[in-house]
């Protein structure tokens, strides 16, 4: 019997092509063809058995969450986003990964959210983290985690982003001393202290490279100081929107160093 196409696929497509087509003339316009093209990519992908494990956790608190984190596409049309696909050593840590930069014009909060589909087809993973500039390079920080293998949790601190010449390199530190799960109620075994560096370069006869790292440490884990998660790619562009990108995954370690999982990566940004 020959197999029909989806009909939510074929809507999805048409729009993700409208998209790309559109280009920068008519921003908004190209934001609501991105997010009816989503609305059908998650109409289509609810049979996946990662999407179903998704929908059986799913509860109102995370929705609150998500809807909080996301409100930057709704409130600028100049979000900037990526997709990511990361192949590592072992299979339960290669995924799938779109990443969402905004910012929520009303109140001068800048945003970065993203979520993790896992190709053993049963886990996923995201992060919002909503900035606001206080004083200078002094601000402060909100973050959220969201998955179907550990509770929920929110924590707040502050934020130092280094002054920079120009947008080729950022450096920020925050101190996370706060976290409290979908309860309210205060985790004593999480106090980190994380940083963020990207640098875009040059390099004679072989154009445009960037190197793009996170890490966390936790101050409060038992035992002492250990190291929490991050990530470090060097990335190589392209064109304009793909880039190709060899680096690790650092993962938590009962010391205060990592424990790297060797990857490869490529993306599309929009």
């Amino acid at each position: 019997m020959k197999k029909s196409i989806n009909p939510s696929l074929v809507v999805a497509i048409i729009f993700v092509a409208a998209a790309l087509l559109i280009g920068p003339l008519l921003p908004l316009l190209r934001l609501v063809c991105w997010i009816t093209a989503i609305i059908f990519i998650w109409r289509y992908l609810k049979k996946a058995s990662f999407m179903q494990n998704f929908l059986k956790k799913w509860n109102s608190p995370k929705a609150i969450i998500l809807l909080v984190a996301f409100t930057g596409l709704l409130s600028s049309a100049n979000a900037q986003s990526n997709f990511e696909y990361v192949h590592t050593d072992s299979k339960g840590t290669s995924r799938l990964r779109p990443n969402l930069f905004y910012e929520i014009s009303p109140l001068g909060v800048k945003g970065y959210s993203y979520v993790e589909f896992y190709m053993d087809g049963e886990n996923y993973f995201g992060q919002n983290y909503l900035t606001k500039e206080i004083k200078g390079i002094f601000g402060v920080q909100v973050e959220t985690y969201f998955a179907n293998f550990f509770t929920d949790y929110a924590g707040i601190g502050p934020i130092i982003t280094f002054p920079t010449k120009d947008s080729t390199t950022v450096l920020t530190f925050s101190f996370m001393p706060l976290f409290i799960d979908l309860n309210g109620n205060y985790l004593t075994n999480y106090m980190l202290v994380e940083f963020v560096f990207f640098k875009e370069f040059k390099i004679p006869l072989l154009g445009t490279w960037r190197i793009n790292s996170f890490g966390q440490l936790n101050l409060a884990a038992e035992g002492g100081p250990a190291w929490q998660y991050g990530e470090v790619y060097l990335e190589k562009p392209i064109g304009t929107h793909l880039y190709l990108g060899a680096g690790a995954d650092l993962f938590c370690n009962t010391e205060w160093y990592p424990d790297p999982n060797w990857g490869l990566k490529i993306g599309y940004s929009f």
